[in-house]
């Protein structure tokens, strides 16, 4: 449209760009409100520069006449292996200039963005009832990949999101080995409690053996955090109330091993009811009832900080972890093509969640 520039934000417009995404939540009921932005409003230049230096994420802006009228951000997968997608965290117009075709100029700046960036997928989220919304995002190649409910608590009101994605070129399908069978046993011997800094070591080791034996992993080896930087993690997740790491280990001291885990923790403001967790076991540990022993007690703290939804990712190949989850209650939401890459093969995330009534 003639008159309205779009471009990259730059850090100057941090100030300005926080004013705009007020303006534009106040007329809408389908973005932010305000005291959900955390220290946006106070590090918003800090963290224009920061993404730009490491090409992790980008503002898009639209400006009528020196006034930004609409913004669109995007985010790239941290880790090496999900670095391949962008996702579009946020879409917005001043209300005055909506149905001008201003949207799809931001959203195909931010496409041509992630082109260059080597990005094979994109993925959004949308609340179902925003129909203008919809209808953009189909215009604009991305089809529906899976429903949520209750993801915003709105004034005593659940609203439900789609979440929507779109291929930006094609990738092999990664493919599984077969899976080994469980050694077994019970869970004599084993002890489960909350992580502790001092864990940090023998968590470090679990985190290398899981990745070893985990070709669809996340991480790569080069990728795990160092001993003082878990040991700090674990640190800051202990003072927070609304986060949990659960360890099952066996031995004491330096002898200490880790058989498995359970971390997680709550969104927040419209999606504090909202948990996600993550359960992994050792291969060596498979089949003693670590991970439903695990899972249990993590539920059980949710339930009664006030969780009425609990999410996990899996991926396809981990069709054990699929069907433990789905003893466990939890039933697939949606399934997202490419999320991940191992040695050039795609690995689809599969989103999974139980409602707690």
């Amino acid at each position: 449209m003639p008159g309205i520039l779009i471009r990259r934000a730059e850090p100057e417009d941090g100030p300005a760009l926080v004013a705009a995404m007020a303006a534009i939540d106040a007329e809408t009921e389908f973005l932010g409100r305000p005291g959900e932005y955390g220290d946006w409003p106070e590090k918003a230049a800090e963290r224009l520069e920061t993404w730009r230096e490491k090409d992790v994420g980008a503002y898009f802006i639209a400006v009528d006449r020196g006034e930004i009228v609409g913004f669109l951000s995007a985010f790239r997968g941290s880790l090496r292996r999900e670095s391949g997608f962008v996702s579009y965290n946020q879409i917005g117009l001043r209300a005055g200039h909506r149905g001008r075709g201003i949207g799809g100029r931001l959203m195909e700046a931010a496409e041509a963005w992630a082109r260059e960036l080597g990005v094979h997928r994109i993925t959004l989220r949308v609340d179902e009832e925003n129909a203008r919304g919809l209808a953009l995002y189909k215009r604009m190649g991305f089809a529906i990949q899976g429903r949520m409910p209750r993801s915003v608590d709105q004034d005593g009101a659940w609203r439900h999101h789609f979440e929507m994605g779109k291929g930006l070129r094609e990738l092999p399908a990664f493919e599984a080995e077969a899976e080994p069978a469980p050694p077994g046993g019970t869970l004599d011997g084993v002890i489960i409690g909350p992580a502790r800094a001092e864990d940090a070591a023998a968590l470090r080791a679990w985190e290398m053996a899981i990745v070893n034996e985990m070709p669809w992993s996340a991480k790569e080896a080069g990728e795990i955090a160092s001993e003082e930087e878990i040991r700090a993690g674990l640190a800051r997740g202990a003072a927070n109330p609304r986060q949990l790491t659960l360890l099952a280990w066996s031995g004491t001291g330096a002898d200490t091993r880790v058989l498995g885990l359970v971390g997680g923790g709550f969104a927040e403001h419209r999606m504090r009811h909202k948990n996600f967790l993550g359960v992994t076991v050792l291969r060596e540990a498979w089949g003693r009832g670590i991970g439903r022993e695990l899972a249990r007690r993590y539920e059980a703290w949710a339930v009664d900080k006030g969780a009425r939804r609990l999410t996990t990712f899996l991926v396809a190949p981990n069709r054990r972890g699929v069907r433990f989850a789905e003893r466990l209650g939890y039933r697939l939401e949606g399934t997202s093509p490419d999320m991940r890459v191992v040695d050039g093969k795609g690995v689809a995330r599969l989103r999974m969640a139980k409602l707690i009534d």
